[in-house]
């Protein structure tokens, strides 16, 4: 529920999801705006161990690199610009060095998009990205 509330994709169905809950009269209020968060879900649970510590450690690189492309893709088909340099996916070594490649590179974009002050930018207003955990069923 918090990745529909922060997630600036689900912006748009606000009054369906929240309208007349307690969180929409702390909205009403100012103390708290929705939808100004591009959301990075991890399910760590979907992370095979692999037998061997080493083993582990592969599949959870190959698991934020791929969490990792999937959120880029999904932002730039949604018209975020994104400009992410020395990137590289497919190198499991790199998962770190993609998660902090990825958050600078948002950062960068919506830092633009503020500075230009494009209001019709459905990405203006957002603030970064919100780490979430999901859950997947098994």
């Amino acid at each position: 529920m918090m990745e529909n509330f922060h997630g600036v994709q689900f912006k748009g169905k606000y009054n369906q999801l929240f309208k007349g809950l307690d969180v929409d009269k702390v909205v009403n209020q100012g103390h708290i705006a929705y939808g100004r968060y591009l959301i990075l879900g991890f399910d760590f649970s979907l992370v095979s161990l692999g037998g061997t510590p080493e083993k582990s450690a592969e599949n959870l690189n190959d698991y934020i690199n791929s969490t990792l492309q999937d959120f880029v893709q999904f932002y730039e088909a949604s018209g975020l610009k994104l400009s992410i340099e020395h990137r590289d996916f497919d190198n499991r070594d790199k998962a770190a060095h993609n998660l902090y490649r990825v958050v600078r590179g948002v950062d960068t974009a919506i830092t633009r998009i503020q500075t230009e002050a494009d209001h019709q930018n459905i990405f203006y207003g957002v603030q970064g990205v919100c780490l979430s955990r999901r859950v997947v069923s098994h």
